[in-house]
């Protein structure tokens, strides 16, 4: 049994016991939070994933049983793929939040799940990667709520205006990412374990940009010289490719956005004169002073202990005197089990 009474609907064609007003009803909240504005304006789409996918405009695609949820470089949904008889009862039973959808197989009862964003989330910014890194974190620990696989990409979801699907409306209201992580841990194994961060969802995207951008503070000094940023981009490009070797590899166009995010974000905070004047800030005798306190493993132990009470990367960086990519370093072993 349900914990609350489910309204079970197929927007085309509604049910046959439904009354009038419970269609108008339940098509006017299935339009809302699968609204035209919050889905890519050419998205891939299909009738059956055997045949491949196709790229067609928003109102051919919405005909398909098949359909590409989220635009190009950014998030409105989070999608997860529930595999078993059980699906539709998975988040009952767990600190999952309510679904907005829940679009089920009548066949043999496995789902999609798809959570509403109030707003859009970029990810392929690097000026936008701290909403991108929560938001890959909630993703982690509602799959690991909901015991998803691990292996969706979330490229592709069950349409929801589909009569093919059994779709269940279980929260009416979108969310915001506060809304999404009230009820979860996200200091568990499952929202920060490296395992699940290089191979699943948003932490792809997180991956990239973190491996991309510790290459590229060093990187790009070779490409200081007259002209040098049209081929500095060119090499960041081919690096961030090099970098997506995920079972579920992000889509190149992803990769191209996030390694052009990243290349100019570096080109125009790493100047020679930036470099300098970075030195001299993480250089100072005051942090000089305490690295000289804290050395090796016991400043290592420091930051951990300082991440596992709460600190910030930025926070940590001033205790301790750490480089940030040490922090984050830091920050990755103070949540392994």
């Amino acid at each position: 049994m349900y914990a609350e009474p489910f309204q079970v609907f197929n927007t085309w064609p509604p049910p046959e016991n439904a009354d009038s007003v419970q269609v108008v009803v339940m098509q006017q909240l299935a339009f809302d939070l699968f609204a035209e504005e919050r889905l890519p304006r050419k998205p891939y789409c299909s009738d059956d994933l055997a045949h491949g996918l196709l790229i067609r405009p928003l109102q051919v695609a919405l005909a398909k049983r098949y359909i590409q949820p989220n635009p190009p470089g950014m998030s409105s949904y989070l999608a997860f793929d529930v595999d078993r008889p059980d699906a539709g009862a998975a988040w009952i039973d767990s600190n999952a939040p309510r679904p907005n959808f829940i679009i089920k197989n009548p066949d043999n009862g496995h789902a999609h799940y798809l959570y509403a964003l109030e707003a859009a989330v970029c990810t392929t910014s690097a000026a936008r990667i701290e909403p991108l890194r929560y938001l890959a974190a909630v993703e982690r620990a509602i799959a690991s709520e909901l015991q998803a696989d691990p292996g969706y990409s979330g490229l592709i979801i069950k349409n929801p205006a589909h009569a093919h699907w059994q779709t269940i409306i279980t929260q009416t209201d979108a969310y915001t990412l506060a809304g999404l992580a009230s009820k979860l841990d996200l200091t568990t194994r499952a929202a920060n374990s490296d395992v699940v961060r290089e191979s699943f969802g948003l932490g792809r995207n997180c991956t990239v940009f973190d491996e991309l951008r510790f290459w590229a503070y060093k990187a790009v000094t070779r490409f200081w010289r007259p002209g040098g940023e049209a081929a500095w981009l060119a090499s960041v490009r081919d690096r961030a490719h090099e970098l997506n070797l995920f079972a579920s590899p992000l889509q190149a166009k992803e990769v191209d956005q996030i390694a052009k995010s990243v290349g100019k974000w570096v080109w125009k905070r790493f100047s020679p004169a930036q470099r300098r004047a970075l030195i001299e800030r993480t250089h100072t005798p005051e942090l000089q002073s305490k690295r000289g306190k804290l050395k090796g493993k016991a400043l290592r132990e420091r930051g951990l202990e300082l991440f596992k009470s709460g600190q910030t990367v930025d926070q940590v960086m001033g205790e301790t005197g750490a480089s940030r990519a040490t922090a984050f370093r830091w920050q990755k072993l103070a949540f392994e089990v």
